[in-house]
């Protein structure tokens, strides 16, 4: 029996933590803006009702002072999946540097 069949459509979207995680390692240096953007497209098609500025976009990346939101997290998320995908069709990707010596 396939379990994927008794998973509930919802569950099985596809978006696990370590694709959420894959995406927010690869977020364009601009992901501030490119953010915005995607928020700003949301904001206007009513699909949320709020504006949000760029630093708490950062802190909301960051985890600084315990900030989240969920909508800046699905647009992170979407930025950074949309850049991987870019690096991987361009041959573009590049690891980060090794902190070990």
């Amino acid at each position: 029996m396939n379990k994927d069949n008794i998973i509930p459509e919802e569950k099985n979207n596809g978006i696990t933590p370590e694709a959420i995680s894959e995406a927010l390692d690869s977020l364009p240096q601009n992901y501030i803006v490119q953010t915005l953007i995607v928020l700003k497209k949301w904001e206007d098609s009513g699909i949320i009702k709020k504006s949000y500025t760029k630093r708490y976009i950062s802190k909301v990346k960051l985890g600084e002072d315990d900030a989240f939101n969920e909508d800046i997290m699905n647009a992170l998320v979407e930025v950074g999946t949309k850049n991987k995908e870019i690096q991987e069709k361009f041959g573009r990707i590049t690891k980060k540097a090794s902190t070990s010596n």
